[in-house]
């Protein structure tokens, strides 16, 4: 048995990913391979571990911090826009996870595991049990066929419940043989003898199965996540049925548009520390206050909503810091509100937002840029520019990157920079037709 377990992991792991594209992809660190790929997310993952040696980022969120630290290297040859879900290593996965201290215990368990195994090995070859060491091999070979796939792939729950089992068995089996290869038990000769006990029945196991089937629905019905999911659903639904009723019947429209919002309400009352309701809540107050602000007399209003948009990405900013996307949008919603209410501490805001995440992340060439842009518009002309030129002087290959310069430069008056960027956006949109 467990040399079939062994087997299919290593049969698995050459039907996977990295390995399936033969020897020479997996020696060639050149260009845009595969390997080449998985460099730059080692790389990159000890970059960010710099930045949170001892606590890591948690288990989840790489797509969301692997943008602030990708090398220009990395975006001119794969684009800012790949979303990038793991290191593609184990190792580097649990320095993510939990930095230096986590992969410090990941090697230890690695290590001792192996100790364990050879030790193990021996006493049950050379002892009365000599017929189980070449399964217990290839059981413990599955742990190894583990490492092989995960030092290249992103990690799998499947495999990491048999590399764990592997481990489990392994370090069992060391602690129940004996220096001389017989197994131990820990019953001693003076043990009393168990208690008789009521062989179990068929009755016993329907019962104990429908009491955890009861259990199962009942959490699932009644848990916060999932009312918040089925809210959030619903809002979808009224969402899109407004959108399709708002030229025919704008008051159907309008009573859609508030059951969406009351849904969202209800999404983010059910599961308040899930950062996406906020933002969903978030992108409906922005868009109600940029619909306003485009109706006469209605400026106060559309102020009132873009700071309740504010509110909520800031909530959930703080729940997912340093994910780009939504420093981006709140420090966008900051800039439409000063200019909207004249509140100059709005933009004084989202000025320090952008600042505080480029100088957090100085690789994001996009946030840079768009902080750029934003400092010309809002008087800070010279600061302003010199964001910009150091954006495109770091990316100048993104297309959003020269995008934000182009509109910055054009602002600014500055058209030899003008000139220049325009050629280089003609140049990749040629290239890509």
């Amino acid at each position: 048995g467990g040399v079939v377990v062994a087997l299919g992991s290593v049969a698995f792991s050459f039907n996977s990913g990295l390995l399936s594209k033969g020897t020479s992809a997996l020696f060639d660190t050149s260009g845009s391979t595969t390997i080449a790929q998985r460099l730059h997310f080692w790389r990159t993952t000890v970059r960010m571990a710099a930045h949170e040696p001892l606590v890591g980022y948690g288990m989840d969120g790489y797509r969301l911090t692997f943008p602030h630290f990708a090398s220009a290297k990395f975006i001119g040859i794969w684009g800012y826009d790949l979303s990038v879900t793991g290191p593609h290593n184990t190792f580097m996965a649990h320095l993510y996870w939990g930095g230096w201290p986590a992969l410090a215990a990941f090697v230890a368990v690695v290590v001792l595991a192996a100790i364990a195994f050879v030790r193990a090995f021996r006493r049950l070859r050379d002892g009365e049990l000599g017929d189980l060491a070449l399964p217990f091999a290839a059981v413990a070979i599955t742990g190894l066929a583990y490492l092989l796939v995960e030092s290249f792939n992103v990690e799998r729950l499947e495999l990491a419940a048999i590399f764990w089992f592997a481990v489990g068995l392994v370090v069992a089996v060391r602690s129940r043989v004996a220096d001389d290869g017989a197994v131990t038990t820990t019953a001693g000769a003076t043990a009393r003898p168990a208690r008789a006990r009521r062989p179990a029945t068929a009755g016993d196991a329907w019962g104990i199965g429908a009491a955890a089937v009861a259990t199962v629905i009942a959490l699932f019905w009644t848990t916060g996540p999932w009312r918040a999911d089925n809210a959030l659903r619903s809002a979808g639904i009224a969402s899109n049925a407004a959108r399709a009723a708002s030229s025919a019947n704008p008051q159907l429209a309008s009573a859609k548009s508030r059951a969406a919002r009351t849904d969202v309400d209800n999404a983010v009352d059910a599961s308040p520390w899930e950062a996406r309701y906020l933002r969903v809540r978030g992108d409906q107050a922005r868009s109600t206050g940029q619909s306003l602000a485009e109706q006469q007399n209605r400026a106060a209003d559309a102020a009132n909503n873009l700071r309740l948009a504010v509110d909520d990405y800031e909530r959930a900013r703080r729940l997912t810091p340093h994910e780009a996307s939504l420093v981006g949008t709140e420090a966008e919603v900051l800039y439409r509100l000063a200019d909207i209410s004249g509140d100059a501490d709005a933009a004084a805001r989202a000025s320090r937002l952008l600042r505080s995440e480029v100088a957090w992340a100085p690789r994001n060439g996009r946030l840079r840029a768009f902080l750029g842009l934003q400092l010309v518009a809002h008087g800070d002309r010279a600061e302003g520019i010199r964001q910009i030129d150091r954006a495109v002087a770091m990316f100048p290959d993104d297309t959003a990157v020269l995008q934000y310069a182009e509109t910055g430069y054009r602002a600014a008056g500055l058209t030899d920079k003008l000139d220049d960027v325009a050629a280089r956006l003609d140049k990749l949109n040629a290239s890509k037709s």
